[in-house]
């Protein structure tokens, strides 16, 4: 048993806890849908037709229809005296011609002024602001949380008809209908079907992709995080081999010094004394790496204790102040930046200032060669040698298998916008909005789509886009104003702190660090999330605990959140000429001007009385809607005892 609703999707047999109305379903999705028009500037009538074109003079300027909709919007939002801000909010057009179009349309105003006045109605006739009752209220709640609970069952539905529908006119696509005569032989309906069945082999991995995309979970972001982070480990231990190679290799090229023989005639020398001498073999030999372990053949516990030696070793060779990547040369510099596609994710963690180097056995610290890293593993590997027990797939492999049949390498996986994020740590928030619902409630889903992820990626990009190019010419700004002062020297080009805080604040982004926000965003919606503060910390949270805000900031004024036309220039008001405000300027009205010889109370009595007769019509007015909304999408169409007991008395009246 099953309905169709408005979008031409089936809703099943459900139980009464979350039956959906099928004309309560479509009542809502048409108010979402004018609702979504209103919001976004356009006309929410039942035909929005987009508002026509046009040239206008002195200025010269063409309107379009989006146009023309974004000045509505914005004369909607700050009204016609601030022309400046509707400018901003057309975007391609200037105050002038945004002052000329408001000059146009009084214009046109005051040349249909009559035909308006006709039109013009009391305000006894004008539509007044209706109540529900809390029955009502209660019944679109109940509504509304089968509505959530149903939704993903209609989405999935509504996908697995559309997949059928595209698998049936691929079929009628390769296998036409035809005549008995013209039936195809044996052959070529074997190789259609073959073709139909490779062509649905390729469908179903694409139809289980974007399943995917649409819905994952935390599990999915730890897998998607474990793969980015075995491909960043994996690059850095290539380019700290690389440059120990390199360093290598330019310390034991041999000094080619000059030859005094210059002037010699080659042709006086014998042929075999010409030839260049070979390079010596003991030196490239002893100096050739040998190829360390691939990190893809290890094993995850081998793999896991790799990636803590390197970094160990990262961490002394920089307590030593042996950084192997100051060796590499600004060739190799150029190589290494060029074989990364776009931006490299930090590292997870509080960021630590750089230590002071040891007084004492600094020395005695140097990074430990190959020889010591195979010996180690040898060490690592004894302790765990005796857990021959090999457990089956966990979730976290499961999900790793399903993504590398679908080819999802790291390569992939920043090319579809998922690599920027520490997924994991993102997939946290989402307790705050579970923490939003009581406890009573059932499993509360908490996933993310990837294009909301996407969403994300492409917001980050444009803000810190638009943060450097502020920054940038702070700086020039800075450098031009206080080139010429004495006690100031500009002896750097990099970009200060203060320099990223300044611009942030232009931007009007005054919301401080994530901790202030995400406390004040805890307090406006008074959620406890006290419990919600894990203690699994990683090493660099461990080396970096005494890093503290400790130093002394530069006290700059915040500027107020507003957009930068509307912060850095003065507003600019235009009022309406006198002309034109005497013309559009309603009669004197003389039922509203009390005469002096008038009774006071008399005339205020006469007001409320009116006021009162007004405020019945309204009630009743509200009860017919009332009525009409119960009769029309309330539960098997039957109106409540208190609205008919309503209607009756008003038939009777």
């Amino acid at each position: 048993m099953a309905v169709l609703v408005d979008s031409g999707q089936p809703i099943p047999f459900m139980s009464a806890e979350t039956a959906v109305d099928p004309t309560y379903h479509s009542q809502f999705r048409q108010h979402v849908h004018h609702t979504s028009l209103h919001v976004r500037g356009l006309d929410a009538g039942p035909e929005p037709l987009p508002l026509p074109p046009f040239y206008t003079t002195n200025p010269a300027s063409y309107w379009t229809s989006s146009e023309k909709a974004a000045f509505f919007h914005g004369l909607s939002v700050y009204s016609r005296l601030r022309p400046d801000l509707i400018a901003e909010d057309v975007r391609t057009k200037s105050t002038l011609e945004v002052c000329s179009y408001m000059n146009r349309l009084d214009e046109g105003l005051c040349s249909q002024r009559e035909v308006m006045q006709a039109g013009w109605s009391a305000r006894s006739t004008l539509d007044s602001a209706v109540e529900v009752t809390e029955k009502w209220i209660e019944w679109e709640e109940v509504q509304s949380r089968a509505i959530v609970a149903n939704e993903v069952d209609w989405d999935m539905g509504a996908s697995e008809k559309k997949r059928t529908l595209e698998f049936k006119a691929k079929k009628q696509e390769l296998l036409p209908r035809t005549n008995h005569q013209q039936a195809p032989s044996a052959a070529e309906r074997k190789e259609i079907q073959t073709s139909l069945g490779l062509w649905l082999k390729q469908r179903k991995l694409d139809w289980a992709e974007e399943d995917l995309l649409s819905s994952m979970g935390a599990p999915h972001f730890t897998v998607i995080d474990n793969i980015l982070r075995e491909e960043e480990d994996a690059f850095a231990a290539s380019v700290l081999a690389g440059s120990a190679s390199h360093s290598r290799q330019t310390t034991a090229e041999p000094a080619h010094t000059p030859s005094v023989y210059t002037n010699l005639d080659d042709s006086a020398i014998d042929p075999l004394l010409r030839d260049p001498p070979p390079p010596p073999q003991s030196a490239t030999s002893e100096l050739t790496p040998e190829p360390g372990p691939s990190l893809e053949t290890l094993s995850p516990a081998s793999r896991k204790r790799v990636r803590k030696r390197l970094y160990m070793r990262r961490k002394r060779a920089e307590a030593a102040g042996l950084l192997p990547n100051a060796e590499c040369g600004t060739e190799d510099t150029v190589a290494i930046a060029a074989t990364m596609e776009g931006v490299q994710r930090e590292k997870p963690g509080r960021k630590g200032r750089p230590r002071k180097k040891q007084k004492t056995d600094s020395g005695s610290k140097d990074i430990p060669d190959q020889e010591d890293l195979d010996d180690n593993d040898a060490e690592d590997e004894e302790p765990n040698a005796r857990h021959s027990h090999t457990p089956g797939k966990t979730l976290h492999y499961k999900i790793k298998g399903q993504l590398e049949s679908m080819g999802w390498d790291a390569q992939a996986l920043h090319a579809k916008g998922l690599g920027l994020f520490h997924l994991a740590a993102l997939a946290k928030y989402t307790r705050l909005y579970v923490l939003l619902h009581p406890e009573t409630d059932e499993e509360v889903a908490s996933k993310f789509s990837a294009d909301f992820i996407k969403f994300l990626h492409a917001h980050i990009v444009q803000y810190v886009t638009e943060l450097m190019h502020r920054a940038i010419a702070s700086r020039e700004q800075e450098r031009v104003m206080k080139g010429r002062t004495k006690v100031w020297r500009f002896d750097s080009s990099n970009i200060f702190p203060a320099t990223i805080e300044h611009a942030r604040e232009m931007m009007g982004d005054t919301r401080g660090t994530r901790e202030t926000f995400f406390a004040q965003l805890l307090t406006r919606f008074d959620i406890d999330d006290t419990e919600s503060h894990d203690g699994d910390g990683s090493e660099e949270d461990e080396e970096d605990e005494d890093q503290e805000n400790t130093g002394r900031q530069l006290s700059i004024l915040p500027l107020s959140p507003l957009p930068l036309p509307r912060a850095m220039c003065c507003p600019l008001i235009q009022l309406p000429s006198s002309m034109g405000s005497s013309s559009l300027r309603d009669p004197i009205d003389d039922t509203l001007v009390m005469g002096s010889d008038s009774d006071e109370e008399a005339e205020l009595s006469k007001v409320l009385q009116e006021e009162e007769v007004l405020e019945a019509a309204d009630q009743k007015r509200a009860e017919q809607i009332q009525r009409v909304l119960w009769g029309e999408y309330g539960p098997k169409r039957k109106l409540p005892l208190k609205v008919e007991r309503a209607d009756t008395v008003m038939r009777l009246a």
